[in-house]
């Protein structure tokens, strides 16, 4: 049975977007390749929606990994 480890990052949304919306900040995508090369299962991505006054915006970003240990 394999045994997991997990990890969490926090983005802001200015990291993982450069300057269109529709298109990745390439430091971004170097942190997840580097993860991905150490084992790093990107599982789940969420927006962190912060509310206040009238304002409701995503400023931030979790992200969970996971990877198999080895024994």
């Amino acid at each position: 049975m394999n045994k997991w480890e997990y990890k969490i990052e926090i983005l802001k949304s200015k990291e993982w977007f450069a300057s269109r919306i529709d298109t990745i900040n390439p430091e971004t995508e170097q942190l997840l390749n580097t993860l991905g090369n150490d084992g790093w299962e990107l599982v789940n991505a969420s927006p962190m929606v912060l509310v206040g006054g009238f304002d409701t915006s995503t400023s931030h970003f979790i992200l969970i990994f996971k990877r198999v240990i080895n024994e």
